[in-house]
């Protein structure tokens, strides 16, 4: 029997979300969890267009325990683009808020 697609290793420890702007599709957030839980979370994001439009991909990671790892990945990525707002360990939520402030929304897909 075939397996569903949500349970294949390969989906199983990645989560992605789509950046959208103004009606358009202009970046991505790719999330890769360790096998373990334990490990260390990295974060790959993209944006080609807006207002916090970067050249190239942007890398980040977390690791450690008791806090949100995913949040702190991707905001270890985005860097200086946060001008110094922390939303290291707050959660997706933040993460989300971060990008509706400056005219984006986020799509979770995976």
């Amino acid at each position: 029997m075939a397996k569903n697609f949500f349970d294949l290793p390969a989906v199983r420890q990645v989560s992605a979300w789509v950046i959208c702007h103004e009606g358009d599709c202009v970046g991505k957030i790719l999330v890769a969890y360790p096998k373990d839980g334990a490990g260390i979370v990295r974060a790959f994001v993209t944006i080609w267009s807006g207002p916090l439009q970067q050249d190239g991909r942007m890398t980040g990671k977390a690791k450690g325990y008791g806090w949100d790892k995913t949040s702190g990945a991707v905001d270890d990525a985005l860097g200086n683009l946060t001008n110094g707002l922390d939303l290291s360990g707050r959660g997706m939520g933040a993460i989300t808020s971060f990008f509706e402030s400056h005219g984006y929304s986020l799509w979770s897909v995976i």
